[in-house]
Parts: C-alpha cells; sequence; structure tokens
C-alpha cells in the first residue's frame, strides 16, 4: 500500500493485528521498506511480503510469521513474554522482555493446588540452588484452576540424547566431569528436600562454554501419572523409571533418584541403553529382576572406581543403593578429574558451537534507531617498542572489551571519604626525600609516612622496609620511574603510586611507563601495593631487569598487591625462578609481562599459589623478539599453579611469537602443585587456556591442544564481593561451581593483603 509520500505501509489489517498481539516495537515499518520494495518489486506489497522483511531484519521468527498468516492467528503473547518457537508439545521457547532473556515456557495440566504446593516448597527450601539448576516459576497471571503456564531459564547448547546420536559414546573423562556435576546438583535437591524426578538424557544440558546443566525438574510429578503394569506403557514414560515404583505405591525418594542418574551415567558410556529391549514392559520388568551389568564389560578404559559406584547406583534392590546423594557425591568428586576440560573439548568441536551461542543473542528494539547486526571483533595485539621493554598492549576495540571504570581497578583508599583523598593530597605535595641507605643498604621508613622516590644505586644489597604496622608511600614523578640498582633488592612493606593525581598520569610532561625500573640478581616484594596509572594502558608496576651477563635470576612476591592499568609485574628476561605467593593482580591490561630475546633463554616457569588475577586480559602475557636464526626458536612456560582463581577476559596466557613462528613453536603447561591435594586454579567456563597472535591474521587464535597438554584448571563460574567488606573485598572469591576440596575458597586471603595508608 503507498502513501501519499510514495512510501509503503502494510495494511490496516497487518498493523491492528500486531498491535493486538502486543508486537508494536517490532512493527519497524522505516527499517523494512527498502527490502519491501526490493522484494516486492512491481507487484503489489502484501502483508506476507511485509512479515518476510521483518523477518529478514530478525524482528520476528518464521514460526512468529507464520502463526500471524493463519485465519484465527496463533497466540504469541503469554504472561508478557512473546513465544518464538515451538520446542514441543505444549512448550515453547520465549523472549521476556523485563529479564532480557530466554525462556522455556511450558503448559502443564494440573490443579492449581497442585502446582502452588510444588513451588511453595521449592520457595520453603530457602537455599539458593546452584547455577547448574533450573528452577521453574509460574508465569505471570498464567495459572488457572487446571492448568499453569511455568516459566524456566532457557540454557543454550545440546541435550546428551543429541550428543550420543551424533557422536557415539562420551569418553570417561567427560563422563566423569558431568557425573560430577549431575551429582552435585541432585546433592541440592536432596538438602532442599526435593527431588527432580525426571533424571534423563533430554534434561541434561552441555552448553557451549562445556558447563552442565540439569534442566527441567519435577515435570513428572506435574504431567502424567507414574505408569503402572495394568496400563499401556512407552519407552519414554520408563526412561529414568526406577524398576521398584512400577506397580506399587512406594513412593520416589533418594534411591529412585539415584537409580535414574546411574542409568543415565551408564548409557553415556556405552552409548546404549541400560536395557536393549523395545517391548517397555519386558524393560521395566529386566530391571526389577537383575542388577546392570559391569560397564567395564563394554568399556575396558572405565576407571576401577566409576563402574564400582555406577554399579552402588543401580542395584535393583531399592535398599542396596546409597541412603545419601550427597555422600556419594564426595566420593565421586575425589576420583573424578578437577575441571571441565573434557567436555569443554566435546562442545568445541561440535561444529555448530557458534550457532548455538549466536541462537541465545536476542535483537533489542530501541526506539529511534534501527536495527543493526553488530559484529565483535576480536583485537590483535600490536607489538610497540617504549623505553627499553616492549609491551603487548591489548587493542580496546570491541564492545565485548570494553573499558573497565577506573573505580572498579584502582587501589585509591576503598571507601574513604573525600576529606581523607583531600587529606592524602594535601600531605602528598611536599613529600620528604627518601634517605640514604645505611652501611648494610637498609632503609628504614616510618610507616604512614609520604616520601618522594629517587634512583637508587647500591653495589651490594638493597633493602627498604617499613618500620611498624602499615605501608610507607613511595611517591614517584609522572616523567620517569623510580630507579634501582642493586646486588639484590627487598621491598618490605611499602605502597608504590604516583605522585599529583592520584591515578592519573601527568599531561604536562611525557608520561613515565614503568612506576619502579629494578636491575638485580633477586627480587623480593612483601607486603606491597603497586599502585600503577588507572588510565595507562601501556605501563608496567613493576619492571625487573636482569643485570647484563647474569643468567640466573629470582623474584619472590608475597602478600602483596599489583593495581592499576597496564601490567603488574615485567621481566626483560626470564627469570630462573618466579614464585608467587597470596598475591591480587588487579591491572586491565595483563598480571605479568615476560620478553624473551634469548635463543638459549626460552623456558619461563612460575610458581603461583593462592593468586587472583582479576580485570585483565591475562595472568602472563609473552613477547618474543625477532632474532632469526640466532633468536629464540621456541617457547615453553608453565604455570604451576595452587589454588589460584583467576578471571581473564580472554586467556590465562597469551604469547605473542616472532615472525615465521607457527604454534608448533609455542608450548604452555598449566599444571598443579604436586601432592598439594586442592584445587590448581579456578577460571571462567569461556577462558581460553592459551592464545597467540596469529602474524598472518593479525589477531589472536587458541593454541592448539597438543601445545596445551592437559591444563590442569578448574571451570566454574566465578562470584565475587565486589566491593565487599575490607579494603580488598572485590577480590574476594565468595562461591564457584565445583568441587570443594578445602574448607576455604581458592585465591588470595585478602585478609593477609597490606593495609593502605590513611591520613590521618
Amino acid at each position: 500500500m503507498l502513501t501519499r509520500q510514495g512510501k509503503r505501509r502494510p495494511s490496516s489489517r497487518l498493523t491492528d493485528l500486531l498491535h493486538d498481539q502486543g508486537l508494536d516495537a517490532y512493527a519497524r515499518w522505516g527499517d523494512c521498506e527498502p527490502l519491501v520494495r526490493e522484494l516486492a518489486r512491481d507487484l503489489p506489497d502484501f502483508d506476507s511480503v511485509w512479515l518476510d522483511a521483518l523477518v529478514q531484519r530478525q524482528l520476528l521468527t518464521p514460526w512468529q510469521a507464520a502463526q500471524l498468516q493463519l485465519e484465527q492467528p496463533g497466540r504469541l503473547i503469554v504472561g508478557g513474554r512473546l513465544l518464538r518457537e515451538p520446542l514441543g508439545r505444549q512448550t515453547f521457547l520465549a523472549y521476556d522482555p523485563a529479564a532480557r532473556a530466554l525462556q522455556v515456557l511450558r503448559q502443564v495440566a494440573v490443579t492449581g493446588e497442585r502446582i502452588s504446593g510444588l513451588l511453595d516448597a521449592v520457595q520453603r527450601a530457602g537455599a539458593r540452588p546452584p547455577r547448574n539448576v533450573v528452577l521453574p516459576t509460574i508465569a505471570d497471571g498464567q495459572k488457572s484452576a487446571n492448568n499453569a503456564w511455568l516459566a524456566t531459564a532457557w540454557i543454550p547448547g545440546w541435550d546428551f540424547s543429541e550428543l550420543l546420536v551424533r557422536g557415539g559414546r562420551l569418553p570417561w573423562g567427560a563422563v566423569a566431569e558431568a557425573g560430577r556435576e549431575l551429582l552435585q546438583a541432585l546433592a541440592w535437591f536432596e538438602a532442599a528436600g526435593l527431588l527432580h524426578g525426571e533424571v534423563v538424557l533430554r534434561n541434561l544440558r552441555l552448553t557451549p562454554a562445556g558447563r552442565i546443566v540439569l534442566v527441567d525438574p519435577f515435570s513428572r510429578r506435574l504431567g502424567e501419572l507414574r505408569p503402572t503394569a495394568g496400563q499401556p506403557l512407552s519407552l519414554r514414560q520408563c526412561e529414568g523409571f526406577a524398576p521398584e515404583l512400577l506397580g506399587s505405591t512406594r513412593p520416589a525418594d533418594v534411591r529412585s533418584e539415584l537409580h535414574a542418574a546411574g542409568c543415565l551415567l551408564w548409557q553415556l558410556l556405552t552409548a546404549r541403553p541400560p536395557v536393549a529391549a523395545a517391548d517397555p514392559v519386558r524393560r521395566m520388568l529386566w530391571l526389577r529382576d537383575h542388577d546392570l551389568p559391569d560397564v567395564r564389560g563394554l568399556v575396558p578404559d572405565c576407571p576401577e572406581w566409576m563402574a564400582r559406584l555406577l554399579v552402588s547406583m543401580t542395584r535393583r534392590l531399592p535398599e542396596l543403593r546409597p541412603a545419601r546423594i550427597l555422600e556419594l557425591a564426595h566420593a565421586w568428586t575425589a576420583a573424578a578429574p578437577a575441571g571441565l576440560g573434557s567436555l569443554r573439548r566435546i562442545a568445541r568441536e561440535l561444529p555448530d558451537r557458534r550457532q548455538r551461542q549466536a541462537a541465545a543473542r536476542i535483537p533489542r528494539i530501541r526506539r529511534g534507531t534501527s536495527f543493526k547486526r553488530l559484529s565483535v571483533l576480536l583485537a590483535g595485539c600490536a607489538l610497540a617498542a617504549v623505553g627499553t621493554l616492549s609491551w603487548l598492549r591489548p587493542e580496546l576495540l570491541t564492545l565485548a572489551l570494553r573499558r573497565i571504570p577506573e573505580s572498579r581497578i584502582t587501589a585509591a583508599l576503598p571507601a574513604a571519604g573525600e576529606t581523607e583523598l583531600e587529606a592524602l593530597r594535601r600531605r602528598s605535595a611536599s613529600p620528604a626525600p627518601l634517605p640514604a641507605p645505611d652501611s648494610s643498604g637498609v632503609i628504614r621508613l616510618e610507616a604512614g609516612q609520604v616520601w618522594l622516590a629517587d634512583t637508587l644505586r647500591v653495589r651490594g644489597p638493597l633493602r627498604i622496609e617499613s618500620a611498624g604496622r602499615g605501608c610507607a608511600v613511595i611517591l614517584v614523578r609522572p616523567d620517569r620511574p623510580w630507579i634501582l640498582q642493586a646486588e639484590t633488592v627487598t621491598l618490605q612493606g611499602l605502597q608504590i603510586q604516583q605522585q599529583g593525581s592520584g591515578g592519573t598520569v601527568d599531561t604536562g610532561a611525557k608520561p613515565a611507563t614503568q612506576l619502579a625500573a629494578i636491575q638485580s640478581r633477586s627480587l623480593t616484594l612483601e607486603d606491597c601495593v603497586v599502585q600503577s596509572p588507572s588510565a595507562a594502558d601501556e605501563f608496567s608496576g613493576v619492571s625487573w631487569y636482569e643485570p647484563p651477563g647474569f643468567r640466573g635470576g629470582e623474584i619472590a612476591v608475597r602478600h602483596s598487591v599489583f593495581a592499576g592499568g597496564g601490567y603488574g609485574l615485567a621481566m626483560n628476561q626470564p627469570p630462573r625462578l618466579l614464585a608467587l605467593q597470596n598475591v591480587l593482580f588487579a591491572c586491565r591490561g595483563g598480571g605479568m609481562l615476560c620478553e624473551v630475546a634469548d635463543a638459549e633463554r626460552t623456558a619461563w616457569t612460575a610458581q603461583l599459589s593462592h593468586v587472583t588475577q582479576r580485570f585483565g586480559f591475562s595472568v602472563a602475557d609473552f613477547v618474543v623478539h625477532d632474532g632469526g636464526r640466532d633468536g629464540p626458536q621456541q617457547l615453553v612456560a608453565e604455570l604451576i599453579c595452587e589454588e589460584s582463581a583467576f578471571e581473564p577476559r580472554m586467556a590465562v596466557v597469551r604469547v605473542r611469537p616472532a615472525e615465521g613462528w607457527t604454534s608448533a613453536a609455542m608450548q604452555v603447561r598449566l599444571s598443579a602443585e604436586p601432592d598439594s591435594g586442592g584445587i590448581p586454579a579456578v577460571v571462567p567456563p569461556e577462558t581460553e587456556p592459551a592464545v597467540y597472535i596469529d602474524r598472518n591474521l593479525g589477531q589472536p587464535a587458541a593454541l592448539p591442544e597438543a601445545q596445551v597438554p592437559n591444563p590442569q584448571l578448574l571451570y566454574a563460574d566465578l562470584e565475587f564481593a565486589d566491593g565487599g567488606s575490607g579494603l580488598w573485598g572485590a577480590a574476594e572469591l565468595v562461591d564457584f561451581e565445583g568441587p570443594r576440596l578445602s574448607e576455604s575458597m581458592p585465591g588470595c586471603d585478602v585478609q593477609s593483603l597490606p593495609l593502605l595508608v590513611r591520613p590521618e
């Protein structure tokens, strides 16, 4: 239909229909008009053409457009949620504008009292469910005497019935990880006095990030009644149904739940149902009279502990199964490999992983602007020579890697009032000059006092320490670093920061790129706070330089904090020993940076114990200098971790290789402290273990699995205090998914980190 201005517009019937369906915000006629002109050309612009344009603009789904074209248009809005496509009978994928999230809506035919009683029991449980459990809620105003609409969060990915069809049986390592997550989820139900009720393959999902999520709880209790021997049965009804419940009044309990979980894990290992019978009754009767066979008869590489636990879970008599899920979950967790490496590998190798991830993204409709598809490009890392060090600079070019607010990464007196900051600036305006070392090379500074840094060159050892409780403040001029040269350098109880603006760069002079430049055979930092300017990207808090002609440097950092912009610790050569204990990296660039220029010095090893990394792109970055045939030909980097927590925005390790290098020249080992018995390091599920800069593509690429052998990482969603109690509350890990091998949380002990100076 043409208007007087010559613009095409849909019919009033279509506009009224979208209005009645509550889809006015999606009717972007102006955005669709050019496409309609192209589609219709000389033909009339029928409503079907406009609907096709809305689909191509991704404002409507094909199913929604088909529903609108029915003679009696189907229902598209339920409880304020927009139905997008059907997932099954009376089950739909929907979008909740209030939560800005996809959900699954399911209509269940039950009495109002039945559904209300069950959901009330969920609320009475009180404890918040773990992130690998999805619980239902009633869609607003969608409950009646005979049916209700239940809304649950939609989990993108694959259910395990689909994975078995596509790829066959799973390796035992992946089943061990899946079993650990499943049993921990069921242990929560047990602790809350609830039962999931339908532990089957289709209700266990693998996300594109490699996580396990248990969905659709209580569906069996809200749907059909339990099958009996006298009624027709289907294989779907028998799936996950314990044999002792058939034809009896025995209620479902923990033991029946364990039988379903054991059959599920047994099927993941073998890629075949526990009973090879097409007759549902025969299958149930066989399970009632027989135990499942030892899985090692079909899977010889299955470890003994797993086969033994599966036998205990699937005994035909419920009295022979474990009485508590929690105890079984502890036994499984203690024997299973840490982390989710095997599951992440499976998710990464599935060809439709990107499509599954993209399906979770919903276009946002904004008034006054046309909808455009945004592509997020990962930034490459450019090598820029600054001073005597080269820097791996992360370009902040994407929406996903946007700049972190300075208030979250600065170490400038958390929760301090404005008067305290003003008092610190007044005291910093005329700091006392740093005194000279005594005959032993020691400088003792009064805690809480402010001193102006100056170059120090000592032939023997140099030790600068704070006398008393708290830190002594060392102010560094914005135009030059604090240079220290000595045989050995020890800094204890110091708060090092730039003079003047409390974390910003002085624009009146060319800014320095380091706070402290230290040349020594060994460097020790203890109880120190290194606060770099938060607005500086090409920066390092402490830069360590190996003396000329010397090989075998040692660096030890204990109970210290690196915060601000750039990197916390930089090295111009790989030291012989690098040990970090109870350290917080809160730098926007990364934790550590190491240059590799010597062909005979291409191995780097760091021991990290109770280390937390937040806000930055990586824990460690490497820059390999070009040297042709005489330069480095390989790089072997190893992080030996113990009870640490990393939250990098890109990868644990990043490498900027030399010209002409292939991925085969780089190897990254992420291992655990031998015989520690704890968690090596816990990282978010989407974190890559290691990436390198592909010189041909000019962007990061994941290092192949062969070059990152068996990364010993625990992949879990991390929850930090984000400004909790104490000066370093945002660095305190308060919760994570996965096994608890000790009472304390991984990461740094914020109570043991140094206190910041507060003015009197």
